[in-house]
């Protein structure tokens, strides 16, 4: 099953966490957290001069494409260009292995690239093998965090439904008892 850890592009959106109405924390901003999520892709290596400019560069293309891909619009030509530009620093290589049972499997790594083009890789990867109408942003807008829906009927609304669901459902609720004693 495919997870958000599983897909580093939606940990590169989820870098920037919107924590309300105002208030962004940009953990790219931390070089060290920047790191660690380097390590997490199993990519650990120096960060260099520029790849936490590109990679905040690539996070909101990223963001703004699937944005508007769930919003069923079209993404727009800038934001592509910049995964796009992202993608010519990849350096990939395949290898094919037997997968046992009369079956072959070809294994695909980049051997070069700088951070963004890993993350930029991943989504391309995702782009050929998976199904775009899974990924979403949740529906909480002081939220926002981009998410794999898993679901059979890929019905998810939120990131998480004890989190995000929970807060819409009491909202929704103190709303309606509010209108009905006005």
């Amino acid at each position: 099953m495919v997870t958000n850890s599983r897909l580093p592009f939606l940990a590169l959106i989820n870098s920037e966490h919107i924590e309300g109405p105002g208030r962004v924390t940009d953990h790219l901003d931390d070089r060290a957290w920047a790191e660690r999520l380097l390590v997490r892709w199993e990519r650990p290596v120096a960060l260099q001069e520029g790849d936490i400019d590109e990679l905040k560069r690539l996070r909101s293309a990223l963001r703004k494409v699937i944005e508007r891909i769930t919003a069923g619009e079209a993404a727009a030509t800038a934001d592509l260009a910049r995964i796009n530009a992202c993608l010519a620093g990849a350096e990939r290589t395949v290898r094919i292995r037997d997968a046992g049972f009369g079956q072959l499997r070809a294994e695909s790594n980049l051997a070069a690239g700088s951070p963004a083009a890993f993350a930029a890789l991943s989504f391309a990867d995702f782009l050929t093998d998976g199904d775009m109408s899974r990924i979403k942003l949740c529906a909480n807008m002081d939220c926002r965090w981009a998410f794999f829906d898993g679901s059979r009927n890929r019905s998810k609304t939120w990131c998480s439904s004890a989190a995000c669901g929970n807060l819409a459902k009491v909202r929704a609720f103190r709303a309606r008892k509010r209108s009905s004693q006005a």
